[in-house]
């Protein structure tokens, strides 16, 4: 993956002929400016104004922003703002560090950054009651501006400062290094190498985490890198965060990190401009249109897997906790060709239910997110990012397992008076999901022949889903069940046998016995016309033909059941062919 990464920075340094100082500082994604502004004369400076301006991102280089890590303040004279006494704090620590002895700085640099310190110095209340002016402004960072002979000069228009800035970065990598060694990147033995903090979720802070003896003056073999892999890493980072660091995957972060095999540089120039497009248009997209943005993410996975197998994709997941970075799930070597499968079993599956159901993995993520939607965190991650990674790279999915939980939210939305309205979309993903991973080939259902009758058209539309007789009958008693409760519920406005169907905890023997018990009330309600009776008979055929002692699960039985009542008008529609029937 971190190859994958540093070949990506490669293409991207070649192809913008980027400068290490451009790949070093960062973008400050703000909006607003707020130029301090000194005037200099002769060796001295002079204050002048606190001003506002509009951020322009042709002048990233000359802002010359870089972040410090953790709390501490930044390496060059531009600075986020955000709470007004925190600012001056990190404006206060960056004038304290001006004459120290670390610095390797020529005598005119050193008197340089002296003169600029006493002009801040000499005016400090007066610059800080004018930021106070600014502190409500929305997105805004401060940098310092020098009117030098009537030309305007940002601090990156000063040798002096991008000096300083490269210097501070390499002391930094050298404190963990190592010369004449061998990087684990390009293979090539360089002068230094070091273990880069590129990324978060790389750590020696814990001995556990060092090889070499657990000795941190050697942690740099877990990871040695040299100063031109350093910058390639940095390159591709920033390409993969850009613009909102990384992609949404149904509330999950994650980077697409593509990876070339083969290939000419046209090639890789036109995969990495469909993501940056991708990209791009998100930044228009407001917030309610969430949606539409996870939209465009997965067309854009779908084009990139019309690409022929001379690539592969990584797929990173990440979680920020404070200022590190765990690695939730990391899909490595994901052929195009594989995506290509993944989406036409989802047209197939989108072909039976239509484009108003079309599958995506938010579908799944209804179900896998928390197990309580009184749990203040989501504690089912882990088990819906173990679906992601057998979706890419094939293997079983523990169907039995993610019926359960799908089963748990089913029940209460039934049961619940709150969120009855949405168990039908429940049970109509739930269903989608068993039919896209079947199809997928990541759970299987055993296959059971059965002579032909009346409904096996409709079964074989949705797959080996119902593959044994007892899911057909135990399906088509839901439908039956279904159109009693809508005859009750017209004549009463009451639903009385709800309390029959025990909160869908219907066991096998309790199946059995309710087929007797709605085709009586249907009797009571002379509606027990020759449709219902058509599927009342299927319903006995079929659970005659499975026998006893079901190999199905208490949840199997009473999904089954209720996707009976779910798709209850498609059962309607054939028994009835049209007809005027009041309950169609």
């Amino acid at each position: 993956m971190i190859q994958a990464i540093k070949e990506l920075g490669d293409t991207i340094l070649k192809r913008e002929n980027k400068t290490p100082l451009s790949t070093l500082i960062d973008n400050p994604n703000t909006e607003k400016v707020i130029a301090i502004v000194f005037e200099k004369r002769g060796e001295s400076f002079n204050f002048l104004e606190v001003k506002l301006e509009e951020f322009d991102e042709v002048k990233k280089e000359r802002y010359l922003y870089k972040r410090a890590g953790g709390s501490g303040t930044n390496i060059t004279p531009t600075w986020n703002f955000t709470k007004i006494q925190q600012t001056i704090r990190r404006i206060n620590i960056w004038l304290n560090g001006i004459g120290s002895a670390s610095l390797n700085l020529r005598e005119e640099e050193q008197s340089f950054l002296l003169s600029l310190k006493a002009a801040f110095e000499e005016n400090k209340e007066e610059i800080y009651k004018k930021l106070k002016e600014y502190q409500e402004e929305k997105s805004k960072i401060i940098t310092v501006k020098v009117q030098d002979e009537d030309v305007e000069k940002y601090i990156g228009d000063y040798e002096i400062f991008k000096n300083l800035l490269l210097q501070r970065v390499s002391e930094k990598d050298s404190k963990d290094s190592s010369k004449n060694a061998l990087c684990s990147l390009c293979g090539e033995t360089k002068d230094y190498v070091f273990a880069p903090d590129t990324f978060k979720f790389y750590t020696d802070d814990k001995p556990g985490f060092i090889s070499g003896g657990f000795k941190l003056e050697e942690a740099w073999k877990n990871y040695p890198v040299c100063g031109n892999c350093k910058l390639s890493l940095e390159e591709g980072k920033k390409f993969l965060k850009y613009p909102r660091g990384g992609f949404s995957f149904h509330g999950l972060r994650y980077y697409l990190i593509p990876k070339f095999m083969m290939g000419s540089d046209e090639v890789k120039e036109r995969v990495l401009r469909l993501i940056e497009d991708i990209t791009r248009e998100e930044q228009k997209l407001r917030e309610r249109d969430k949606r539409e943005i996870e939209r465009r993410e997965d067309r854009m996975v779908s084009i990139l897997g019309k690409e022929g197998d001379y690539l592969t994709f990584n797929f990173l997941f990440l979680r920020k906790e404070n200022d590190a970075e765990r690695i939730l799930l990391l899909i490595e070597d994901i052929l195009p060709s594989r995506i290509r499968t993944i989406f036409e079993k989802k047209d197939e599956v989108d072909k039976i239910f239509g484009e108003k159901f079309d599958f995506h993995f938010g579908r799944v993520r209804r179900f896998f997110k928390k197990s309580d939607e009184g749990k203040r965190h989501n504690d089912l991650d882990k088990y819906f990012l173990e679906i992601v990674d057998k979706t890419f790279k094939g293997g079983r999915l523990n169907y039995r397992f993610m019926l359960q939980v799908m089963m748990n939210r089913i029940r209460r939305d039934f049961v619940n008076s709150e969120t009855k309205d949405i168990f039908f979309f429940d049970l109509r993903d739930a269903m989608l999901d068993t039919i896209f991973f079947e199809k997928l080939g990541l759970i299987k259902f055993e296959e059971v022949k059965m002579a032909t009758e009346t409904f096996s058209s409709f079964f074989e539309k949705y797959g080996r889903s119902f593959s044994k007789p007892e899911a057909r009958g135990i399906f088509l008693l839901g439908s039956l069940t279904e159109l009693l409760l809508r005859k009750q519920y017209g004549d009463r406005e009451a639903k009385p046998f709800l309390k029959q169907l025990q909160g869908l905890k219907l066991s096998e023997k309790e199946i059995k016995g309710l087929l007797p018990k709605v085709q009586n009330k249907l009797e009571e309600y002379k509606s027990f016309d020759k449709g219902k009776r058509e599927i009342a008979e299927a319903v006995s055929y079929y659970l005659l033909e499975a026998g006893n002692n079901w190999k199905l699960s208490n949840d199997e039985i009473n999904f089954f059941f209720a996707c009976g009542m779910n798709l209850v008008n498609e059962i309607a529609n054939k028994v009835y062919k049209g007809g005027d029937n009041n309950e169609q």
